[in-house]
């Protein structure tokens, strides 16, 4: 492999890395001509890399005893020969690499693309282009694990993050409580109800630490349940700026 290639190579993982730490993909599909290079690329090229970067990547990286995926913070990513059909179709993918795009075959290529077809990350490039349609009225919505406490709207960005347990637990108070009148019942209302099911809260143990939380796990469609949330914070910055008089308990559950 040419001193050139070795150093495109070594941008491009460091780019995957980057996007698995902060991106908010679940999975990644590296791919490669033959599952030979697959081997030679875990062992000569991420192991290096993790020693290397033993306070950035090597905190990044849990292991998963495979060659062939790698899990960086909540992301797996996958290694993958595009000669093996199998290794492609059962990958879910938000983001693909090709390790010499000229000597995969066309096949390959579709199908590694038919995997991007099902990715869920195409709702947050869906999000960004209803904002941009409707410029100036929209606050894009993240969910933050390490925030605590009041939600953070940042008016010159039109973003707005949150914790996402404490949020939804706003969001549920709100449905206990009976503070929320909906429609009579109708189909809509009932995938409304179902959608609401379809989200359970869990306590998770962190196997490393043993440090213990409570997260919210998804158990079918649940797109109702997060637009209710970001109506329940969006009434909420709304009440708080028409009627300042009235203090967060009034407003936010």
């Amino acid at each position: 492999m040419k001193a050139a290639q070795l150093g495109l190579t070594s941008k491009a993982m460091l780019r995957v890395a980057y996007r698995a730490r902060y991106g908010g993909y679940r999975g990644i599909l590296y791919l490669f001509p033959s599952k030979s290079d697959v081997t030679d690329f875990a062992k000569g090229r991420i192991d290096p890399l993790i020693d290397d970067n033993p306070d950035t990547i090597g905190q990044w990286v849990r292991d998963t005893d495979s060659a062939s995926v790698k899990r960086i913070w909540n992301c797996f990513l996958y290694l993958r020969g595009m000669k093996a059909r199998v290794g492609l179709k059962s990958v879910p993918a938000d983001f693909i690499v090709f390790d010499e795009l000229d000597e995969a075959p066309q096949n390959a290529i579709d199908m590694a693309m038919e995997r991007m077809g099902h990715s869920e990350f195409r709702e947050v490039l869906n999000a960004r282009a209803f904002a941009e349609r409707h410029s100036g009225r929209v606050f894009l919505n993240y969910y933050n694990e390490h925030q605590k406490g009041s939600y953070a709207w940042d008016e010159k960005k039109l973003i707005v993050s949150c914790n996402r347990t404490e949020s939804l637990d706003a969001s549920h108070r709100k449905i206990m409580e009976q503070t929320i009148i909906l429609p009579k019942e109708c189909e809509m209302t009932k995938t409304f109800a179902n959608h609401l099911h379809n989200v359970a809260k869990k306590l998770e143990e962190d196997e490393e630490t043993g440090s213990k939380r409570y997260v919210y796990v998804k158990l079918g469609p649940d797109h109702f349940r997060h637009a209710f949330n970001y109506e329940v914070m969006a009434r909420g910055i709304l009440a708080r700026t028409l009627f300042p008089e009235f203090d967060d308990q009034n407003i936010v559950s």
